[in-house]
């Protein structure tokens, strides 16, 4: 039985995400957007250094893939901020930061230290901007549930 104040939801009826407090935004939304651009900033940053003195930048590897990943969680952010409900903006941008992820981490793992002496500061911003779309995406998920 709802107290004073609460009001009975059908089933099919959705809770309203979060409320939308900078231009359009949810302070949430906001941080997804950064966390994108950061992702597409990253791209073109150094990511390792070769034992030839050669500099490999995002984009001479994974970084094109993670450059579009971050392009397309940049425009599901800004195409349905004005949305009600944020459950399918979450839903892609933990689809797109696992993607994401998948291939930093697989520049992780087949590390060759025979070609690649260290990675540089661009990797790392990929992996952060990775891990902060997933939980942005994440946290949009828990923000709108249905009732039971």
């Amino acid at each position: 039985m709802p107290g004073a104040g609460m009001r009975n939801m059908d089933d099919d009826e959705v809770m309203q995400g979060p409320k939308k407090d900078f231009a359009g935004f949810s302070y949430l939304e906001l941080i997804g957007v950064v966390a994108a651009v950061l992702g597409i900033i990253a791209a073109f940053m150094p990511w390792g250094k070769t034992i030839f003195g050669y500099i490999i930048t995002g984009i001479d590897i994974d970084g094109i893939v993670t450059l579009i990943i971050s392009f397309s969680a940049l425009a599901v952010i800004v195409a349905w901020k004005d949305n009600e409900t944020t459950r399918r903006t979450g839903v892609w941008l933990i689809v797109l930061s696992l993607i994401m992820l998948l291939f930093t981490a697989y520049d992780l793992i087949s590390y060759d230290s025979s070609i690649i002496l260290s990675y540089s500061a661009g990797f790392y911003l990929q992996m952060l901007s990775g891990l902060v779309l997933l939980i942005v995406g994440s946290l949009l998920c828990l923000l709108v549930k249905k009732k039971e």
